[in-house]
């Protein structure tokens, strides 16, 4: 299993064996109180309570490794351990308020209390959704309710009987029906353990979406995210629709020369730090990350859906993307790291947006000549030494003022036509 959802996984189990450890306590303090209420002397009252007692400062102290998310597992057994245990000990402390060996053993098999317990504590441990406790939990349950058919046979004055009257009240213990009563909370503990199982696995499900949420928020802003995780089946499917988007491309300048004279652990240093700048800028103006292309930002406005202010997103991403880089430079430069230098082109038009590959491989991306233009837009600003370039294309879909300088109509590489490119002042 991946560490990461182990790691999920695990809290999620600490969260539910807390919760099921608190309604044990509750479960004590109510077994307290009614003790209070039915008991038949002040014995059973100080007896049964001391039980309750024991087992909340118990509880209390598995509560501390469980709170630490350690040792999940054996503080789940135990719990279960415990819970069989009381449910073993009480029917002792009943019967000795009841008057002892004064009155025949069939007694241990007639509580219909006793066997009310076992299935609640069987709940209580459900709570945790690890099959393995309630198991444990059923397993000691039913070897505890035959230990004490056992124990209510050895006395020579119970007699063996169907009478239902005398099974209730009377001397009788009615081995058949008090098997069946044992099946029962077997059959009860197997579709606890059922239930716990089919909830882990949903769970688990849970967890990898939630994992998977959290890679799509690598790429994509909230906004985008969230229209990606409500979409229906048919966004997941191979192919794409052309709409209208921005494109933005950005890289570092002589990225290779400064590869070469800084090595390689301090290039992927530099670069995780850089684009994590600038992914934060993109995010925060509603882009979404196409890939990194090397050094390279592949960033997009309007997808998954185009927005009348795409374009608008997209400039003003490209200048604060800058300004944070003389920032991020600025403070490199006053403890001797190396700045960088980049450009940054901006194109918009028609696009392929969608799922491209096969159903077993899908990329989420863009294609067009609107990509392949902003790619020469921003290999065009090291030529002209700008850093921030955009086309006519973009200008017209402004809808704010922005400082545009024009330079003029440039011919980009691979085209047959010049561009009119614009920089910003």
């Amino acid at each position: 299993m991946d560490h990461t959802i182990h790691d999920l996984l695990r809290s999620r189990e600490a969260r539910a064996l807390r919760l099921s450890i608190y309604g044990h306590m509750v479960i004590l303090m109510l077994m307290g109180i009614i003790a209070a209420i039915v008991s038949q002397s002040a014995f059973e009252v100080r007896y049964t309570t001391m039980v309750c007692l024991v087992e909340l400062g118990l509880l209390g102290a598995i509560l501390i490794p469980v709170r630490k998310e350690k040792w999940l597992t054996g503080s789940g057994i135990l719990i279960a351990t415990l819970d069989a245990l009381t449910v073993a000990v009480l029917p002792f402390l009943w019967y000795a308020a009841a008057g002892g060996d004064a009155v025949p053993r069939a007694y241990f098999v007639k509580s219909i209390s006793l066997v009310g317990l076992s299935l609640v504590v069987m709940v209580a441990n459900a709570v945790a959704l690890r099959p393995l406790f309630i198991v444990v939990i059923t397993v000691e349950s039913c070897i505890t309710h035959l230990g004490l058919l056992w124990y209510a046979l050895s006395d020579p004055r119970s007699v063996v009987g169907n009478s239902w009257v005398d099974t209730m009240l009377g001397p009788i213990v009615n081995v058949g029906y008090y098997v069946s009563i044992v099946i029962q909370i077997a059959v009860t503990g197997a579709l606890l353990a059922f239930i716990a199982a089919r909830a882990r696995k949903i769970i688990v499900g849970a967890i990898q979406m939630e994992r998977l949420n959290g890679h799509i928020g690598r790429y994509f802003s909230p906004r985008v995210r969230q229209e990606l995780t409500s979409a229906g089946s048919e966004f997941f499917k191979p192919g794409g629709k052309e709409q209208e988007i921005v494109v933005l491309f950005s890289d570092i300048r002589g990225f290779t020369a400064l590869s070469e004279r800084i090595g390689p652990a301090a290039v992927v240093a530099l670069l995780s730090e850089y684009q994590k700048l600038m992914l934060d800028i993109i995010f925060k103006y509603g882009g979404t990350l196409d890939k990194f292309i090397g050094d390279a930002i592949f960033a997009t406005f309007g997808t998954p859906e185009p927005a009348a202010d795409d374009s608008d997103r997209a400039l003003a991403c490209a200048i604060e993307m800058m300004q944070t880089l003389d920032t991020w430079n600025a403070s490199r430069r006053a403890t001797g790291g190396i700045e960088i230098i980049t450009g940054t082109g901006l194109h918009a038009g028609p696009a392929i947006v969608g799922n491209i590959g096969s159903e077993e491989r899908l990329e989420y991306t863009v294609i067009g000549d609107t990509v392949n233009t902003a790619s020469r837009v921003e290999s065009a600003t090291k030529k002209l030494q700008k850093r921030i370039l955009l086309t006519g294309s973009v200008k017209e879909r402004l809808n704010q003022a922005f400082p545009l300088v024009s330079v003029g109509n440039v011919m980009l590489r691979g085209k047959t036509k010049a561009i009119h490119l614009y920089e910003v002042a």
